[in-house]
């Protein structure tokens, strides 16, 4: 056990917001919309997290204030691919890709270019 240390806080760098969903429509990976099969036999949920809009664009929390350099660091939402059974608009089912909001994390901007260069994404333990 180390000494000094009697209890330490964990905290989000950036707030988010976790739910399960039953999609209806969506557009896939080619921008082409879907309806998205859910009935009551076959069901298919997606788990999202989704950044509060409160601090999408905004800068990092580090232990809930923005640090030393707020504008070195930016709230943004990642996205995972996900395969769902889907039906066209002329009647024809087919598994399609979809882009479905998969976390909130924290990135370092460059300040020379304005690219990111680091992002770390902590997935909430719930």
């Amino acid at each position: 056990m180390r000494g000094g240390f009697t209890s330490i806080q964990e905290s989000d760098m950036c707030d988010s917001y976790q739910k399960y969903s039953y999609p209806k429509k969506a557009k896939n990976l080619d921008g082409v919309w879907f309806y998205i099969i859910n009935t009551d036999e076959y069901r298919q949920g997606v788990k999202t997290e989704t950044c509060l809009s409160s601090v999408k664009g905004g800068s990092c929390l580090y232990g809930g204030s923005e640090g030393i350099d707020p504008t070195s660091t930016v709230c943004q939402q990642f996205y995972s691919n996900h395969l769902l059974l889907a039906l066209s608009s002329n009647g024809t089912i087919s598994l399609e890709e979809f882009l479905i909001p998969s976390s909130c994390g924290c990135s370092i901007n460059d300040e020379s270019d304005g690219k990111i260069v680091f992002s770390q994404n902590k997935k909430k333990r719930k």
